[in-house]
C-alpha cells in the first residue's frame, strides 16, 4: 500500500515542508530527504505547525507534525539502490537479499546524477585522452566507465585499476565520470579508510580508491589485508553489503558499486594475487613531461565550460552489447606486471626451502628453517610478521590446516608439547590436506617414542 500525501504544511518562511520528511521508528528520528539527513522529533515539531487532525469528542484535534508523520509517513528500513524509486513497497533488505513483506515500505536514499546539456559527438578530447593513456585497453577501460552511467544498479563483478606516473591525467579522466554518475554517488577514499569498520562510502556508483600506496607501518601486510577487503567490494557476492555510519544506524544496501582504483605505483601500490579474476589493470607509459601546462588548461577549461556533459552524453549513448558486468576480466600486459612487482623477495626463500624438502604434502614453518638456508627465513618464527605469514605460503601453493579436534578454538596442532600451524598442499583437497596433517603428527609422535 502506498503512503499518503502529506497535507501542503510549512515552516514559517515556507523553505521546509512536511512532506521533506519520512519517520523512522528505528531511531526515532525522522529524515529529511533534501539532504538526507536525520533529525530529531522536537526539531521537526518546532519548525513545522501542528496539524487538525480527526474529531475527538465532536471537536478536531491538533497533533504534532512528528506524530502525523509516524503514523500515516513511516518507513520500516532505510537502503540505498540506484534505478529504484524512492519508496519501496511490499519488501525488506536483509544480509542476504530482498525478502517479500506485505504492506512494508523501504526508503531509498539513492538521488540520480543532475542532467547536464552536451552532445556525445562533441566528446572528442575526453576520448582521445583515453586512447593516448591507454592504447591497448581503452575500449574495456571506457565500456566500464560507460556501464556506471548507463546501468548505476548493476553490479560489475571486477575492478578497475588505472595506473600510471603523477600528472598525465588520470583525475582529468574521472571528473567528467564524476559529472556523469553524480558528484553524491562518486565517493573517494584512501587505503586506511577502506580498511576502516566504518564504511559510507559503500553507497557508492563508482567507488575510488584513490592513490593505493603507503600504506604505513606494517605495510606489507596492511597490503593483504587491503587486498581482502578490495574483494568483497569489486565483486559480487557479497550481493548485500552492511553499511556501517559511525553516526548513523546500521543499514544494508546491494552491492552494486564500481570499484576504481587509482595509483602512480607498479611495485609497491595495490597488492594482486596471480590466481585474481577481480581486477582489470590497465598502465599508461605517459610521462608528466608529455603534456605542457598549455595542454591542461586547456583540457580543463574545455571540461568545465561543457565538456563533462559531453563526455556525460557520449558515456550514455555507448554501445555496450559486447559488454559482459559479470565476466571474468583479461589479465593484460599490466595486470601480470604487477602481479610479479607483488611477489616479495621472501617469497623465493619459502620456494626455496620447499624445494629442498621436496614440496611436502604438509609442512610447519619450523621445517622451513631448519633447511640448509633456513636463517634467511627466520623472520618466519617473529610475532611481528604473523599477518603475512599466511599470504606468503598461500603464494607458494600451501594454506593452513585446521586441527577440528583442537582443545581451543584456535586450530592448531600439537606438535612436540607446542602448538603449531600446518600448512597443506593447494592442490591437494581439504579432506586430502586433513588426512596429510594427520598422519604427519603420528609419524612425528611415533619418532618422539622411539628416541
Amino acid at each position: 500500500m502506498s503512503l499518503p500525501k502529506p497535507p501542503d504544511l510549512r515552516s514559517a518562511d515556507g523553505a521546509i515542508s512536511l512532506e521533506d520528511f519520512y519517520a523512522i521508528p528505528e531511531s526515532n528520528r525522522f529524515m529529511f530527504m533534501p539532504a538526507r539527513t536525520t533529525w530529531p522529533k522536537e526539531s521537526v515539531d518546532s519548525i513545522l505547525p501542528k496539524i487538525l487532525g480527526e474529531k475527538r469528542n465532536g471537536k478536531f484535534v491538533k497533533i504534532k507534525p512528528s506524530d502525523w508523520l509516524k503514523q500515516h509517513r513511516r518507513v520500516e528500513q532505510v537502503t540505498w539502490m540506484p534505478g529504484w524509486p524512492e519508496i519501496i513497497e511490499d519488501q525488506l533488505l536483509f544480509d542476504g537479499g530482498w525478502k517479500d513483506r506485505p504492506g512494508a515500505h523501504v526508503l531509498n536514499l539513492y538521488q540520480p546524477p543532475r542532467v547536464f546539456p552536451g552532445n556525445a559527438d562533441l566528446a572528442g578530447p575526453w576520448i582521445e585522452h583515453v586512447r593516448r593513456l591507454y592504447p591497448n585497453d581503452a575500449d574495456h577501460m571506457i565500456d566500464w566507465l560507460a556501464h556506471r552511467v548507463r546501468f548505476p544498479g548493476e553490479k560489475i563483478n571486477h575492478a578497475l585499476v588505472m595506473g600510471g606516473g603523477q600528472g598525465i591525467g588520470k583525475d582529468w579522466i574521472l571528473e567528467a565520470v564524476e559529472k556523469a554518475v553524480g558528484e553524491w554517488n562518486f565517493h573517494n577514499v584512501s587505503s586506511s579508510e577502506l580498511l576502516d569498520k566504518n564504511n559510507p562510502f559503500v553507497r557508492a556508483v563508482v567507488l575510488r580508491l584513490n592513490e593505493a600506496h603507503d600504506l604505513g607501518e606494517g605495510g606489507r601486510a596492511n597490503r593483504f589485508a587491503l587486498y581482502e577487503r578490495i574483494k568483497s567490494y569489486a565483486a559480487s557476492p557479497p550481493n548485500v553489503l552492511s553499511c556501517v555510519d559511525k553516526y548513523e544506524k546500521r543499514i544494508y544496501v546491494p552491492n552494486v558499486l564500481g570499484l576504481c582504483i587509482t595509483t602512480n605505483h607498479k611495485s609497491d601500490g595495490v597488492y594482486l594475487d596471480n590466481d585474481d579474476r577481480r581486477h582489470f589493470v590497465v598502465w599508461s607509459e605517459s610521462k608528466k613531461e608529455d603534456f605542457s601546462a598549455e595542454f591542461w588548461i586547456e583540457q580543463w577549461r574545455w571540461l568545465r565550460s561543457g565538456g563533462a556533459g559531453h563526455v556525460g552524453a557520449y558515456l550514455a549513448q555507448r554501445d555496450l552489447s559486447t559488454f559482459n558486468a559479470g565476466a571474468v576480466p583479461r589479465q593484460t600486459e599490466a595486470f601480470f606486471e604487477v602481479v610479479h612487482a607483488s611477489q616479495a623477495p621472501e617469497d623465493a626463500e619459502i620456494a626455496d626451502a620447499l624445494d629442498e624438502l621436496g614440496r611436502p604434502d604438509v609442512v610447519t614453518l619450523g621445517m622451513l628453517v631448519s633447511t640448509r638456508n633456513g636463517a634467511a627465513l627466520e623472520w618466519l618464527l617473529d610475532k611481528k610478521h604473523r599477518r603475512s605469514i599466511p599470504y606468503r605460503m598461500e603464494t607458494c601453493g600451501y594454506v593452513s590446516v585446521r586441527n577440528p579436534d583442537a582443545d581451543k578454538s584456535d586450530g592448531l596442532w600439537k606438535i612436540e608439547g607446542r602448538r603449531q600451524t600446518l600448512y597443506g598442499r593447494t592442490k591437494l583437497a581439504p579432506e586430502q590436506r586433513q588426512l596429510a596433517a594427520r598422519e604427519h603428527v603420528v609419524r612425528l609422535k611415533k619418532a618422539t617414542s622411539i628416541v
